[in-house]
């Protein structure tokens, strides 16, 4: 689906807790960025809530590799291009949560640990890689001019992760999925408590 045609609702989005801040598609999962000066493909788990058939907003902790690369480009006054992939190879999302040191791709990690490259699309909308194995792919663009309150998220060790607060827009350029696609999602190991 491309356009006006995106509409991740078409997929059964869950509201894991009975708190959270809206509907969830990314939890385990990869976001995939680029580096805009040293070209730097960098993987990252971050949440994605979805709050309309195109839109979405990602929240991304300070200091994590896919926010110092959102941060270049809003610093000058672009859009970052993104690609959110969901039901993913489980090297990859292994690799997307831990900390690959920066400047190496976790897909170049993941192709290094199975001895041959990781088999990736080219991005029509951004250029990105994108790994040819998932069930769902999200391309679009971070939005600097264009905020959402996101959250609260209950997180998998049982607590609400912060309140709401304003994070920049995902616009949904392209959305692929699989027939059937599974939706991989990070279980709770305990209901969140019910107070923020």
């Amino acid at each position: 689906m491309e356009g006006s045609a995106v509409d991740v609702f078409k997929l059964p989005v869950p509201i894991h807790h009975e708190l959270d801040g809206g509907r969830y598609i990314g939890t385990a999962c990869a976001v995939i960025t680029q580096d805009p000066d040293s070209g730097w493909i960098n993987a990252g788990t971050y949440r994605i809530q979805v709050v309309e058939p195109d839109v979405g907003m990602c929240y991304i902790s300070p200091g994590k590799h896919g926010r110092l690369h959102r941060d270049k480009y809003f610093e000058r006054g672009l859009p970052c291009p993104a690609v959110a992939v969901v039901g993913i190879d489980p090297l990859l999302f292994l690799a997307a949560r831990y900390q690959v040191p920066p400047r190496r791709s976790e897909l170049d990690w993941v192709g290094g640990l199975r001895k041959q490259p990781m088999e990736v699309l080219k991005g029509k909308y951004t250029g990105l890689p994108i790994p040819a194995n998932s069930e769902i792919v999200l391309e679009g663009e971070f939005r600097h001019d264009e905020k959402r309150l996101e959250g609260p998220f209950g997180e998998w060790p049982g607590y609400y992760a912060g309140g709401k607060v304003e994070e920049p827009v995902f616009r949904i350029k392209r959305m692929m999925y699989r027939d059937n696609p599974i939706l991989t999602c990070a279980a709770s190991n305990k209901p969140p408590h019910s107070h923020l």
